[in-house]
């Protein structure tokens, strides 16, 4: 007997009256059908669904993850059944896609089908024990998570290219440049060995790179030229003159071939900025988003940071590479509501034994799982050009969860960054997801030219250890998925 279910309860059920005997000895192995019987969500899936609603409930505001989840209440409602209530829409909603999808002709190429096979497996084999424990196989596991991508496929096909709510791409454009700022920005470290602020003649030594920077750029100079030379005078401006000298002595020749190299006319280091998403100060963002294309400027945090920037124009390969995420932002709680619109429209089958049997109630996890689930739920149903996230605001559900934040004091690397603040380090992210995608991750990287190509260097980046944060990472995991597949 699975752990997840209480024996006890079950038996005392089929005991009550002869009704209850009855409804025992029905065939449980599903719990909702269409009413014409094509589709059919198995017990399995519904133990899934309930899961799934199960860490929604943990994510929504004003829940203790201390404490156990049926002992609170969620919007007046009593929790347990707040989560079988979402768990009923869910399934309803699954039916929906289900059906709408065939109805729509729609299906996945080989490549498509190959890639969705390949994500869920991997993810399989990490959530395996868990789901199994609970009821949930891996053939409803994998149908569940295909509904998702079926789900995103209609999106695309409702309000993409053709679609019958086609977006006009004078719109996306429109609120692509309203939303996106492409930049290019390098930093110059403020601050001492120590990490303090530098004050005094130090400072403004600084202040002074950076204004002879500004004044270059706006001189003629190509921006990635004068990124990679003054970063590396503010790298090397505390090295002796005799290190200087015979630093020139013995390579200027290569010196001078080396910087050519890295700067060609392919460098480009440049990102695209989302305005209510970066990590950048806010007056920064605010100068950014307010400059003109050709644009360039400095700006000293206060906080050890001096950035040197410049705005670019938002090209067509920025527009491409958005575009996608633009319609999601513009549409998709629209299309939520076009889903329940199909939801209202049909009629449902729902076998009472089967739900009775496999309630929620039944679930108890430890809170770990919640926790990952809730990130990975992220990328199941965002990954494959499936809606990303739209933009975080500052009422998230994760905020002040433990699971979005954690500092490990006792790592022997505690603190892994130069200037951390070991009160606010966030370590859940020990490892930056978000480094493949390169000058667009939105953090402040570096790049150090070597003998076999450029190579990020993150180590005065801060950004994916900042509490406030968790929701912009995770919200790009749709990207990193769409990476992988390529």
């Amino acid at each position: 007997m699975k752990p997840f279910l209480k024996t006890a309860a079950l038996m005392a059920a089929c005991a009550v009256t002869a009704a209850s005997m009855a409804s025992c000895g029905q065939d449980t192995s599903w719990t909702y059908r269409t009413e014409d019987g094509k589709y059919e969500l198995t017990s399995g899936m519904y133990i899934g669904l309930s899961m799934n609603a199960y860490n929604e409930g943990y994510a929504q505001s004003g829940i203790d993850s201390s404490t156990p989840l049926y002992d609170q209440q969620i919007n007046s409602q009593d929790a347990l059944d707040w989560v079988k209530n979402r768990t009923d829409a869910l399934a309803k909603k699954y039916l929906a896609v289900e059906s709408k999808f065939d109805e729509y002709g729609l299906s996945f190429s080989n490549d498509e089908q190959t890639y969705i096979d390949s994500y869920i497996s991997y993810y399989w084999g990490n959530m395996s024990s868990t789901y199994e424990a609970a009821g949930c196989a891996e053939k409803s596991y994998t149908s569940l998570m295909t509904n998702s991508f079926k789900e995103s496929q209609l999106f695309f096909h409702i309000y993409g290219e053709g679609g019958e709510r086609e977006v006009s791409e004078d719109d996306l454009r429109a609120d692509f440049n309203d939303q996106y700022a492409h930049i290019n920005v390098f930093q110059i470290d403020a601050s001492d060995d120590d990490g303090n602020v530098l004050t005094g003649k130090d400072l403004e030594l600084k202040q002074s790179l950076a204004d002879d920077a500004v004044e270059a750029v706006k001189g003629g100079e190509d921006f990635e030229s004068v990124k990679t030379e003054y970063t590396a005078s503010s790298d090397s401006s505390d090295s002796s003159d005799t290190s200087s000298d015979t630093s020139s002595d013995t390579s200027s020749d290569t010196s001078s071939d080396t910087s050519s190299d890295s700067t060609d006319e392919d460098t480009d280091t440049s990102s695209y900025i989302l305005k209510s998403n970066t990590t950048y100060p806010e007056d920064l963002v605010k100068a950014l988003f307010s400059a003109k294309a050709g644009d360039c400027g400095s700006y000293d945090d206060g906080n050890g940071t001096i950035y040197v920037w410049t705005r670019l124009e938002n090209d067509d390969n920025g527009f491409a590479t958005y575009r996608n995420t633009v319609l999601q932002n513009e549409k998709w709680e629209e299309f939520t509501q076009y889903e329940q619109d199909w939801v209202n429209g049909m009629t449902f089958v729902t076998n009472d034994a089967s739900i009775k049997k496999h309630s929620p109630k039944n679930l108890k996890y430890s809170h770990i799982f919640p926790v990952l689930q809730s990130a990975l739920n992220r990328v199941f149903c965002r990954a494959f050009s499936i809606p990303r996230e739209r933009s975080v605001s500052m009422s998230e559900p994760w905020e002040g969860k433990h699971y979005s934040f954690f500092t490990n004091l006792a790592c022997e690397f505690f603190p892994c960054h130069k200037g951390a603040d070991p009160e606010s380090f966030n370590c859940l992210f020990c490892y930056c997801p978000l480094y493949p995608l390169g000058g667009t991750c939105g953090g402040n990287p570096s790049w150090i030219d070597t003998e076999t190509g450029r190579i990020k260097d993150c180590s005065g980046c801060l950004y994916p250890h900042k509490k406030e944060n968790y929701g912009r990472i995770t919200a790009r995991f749709s990207e990193i998925a769409e990476l992988m597949s390529r």
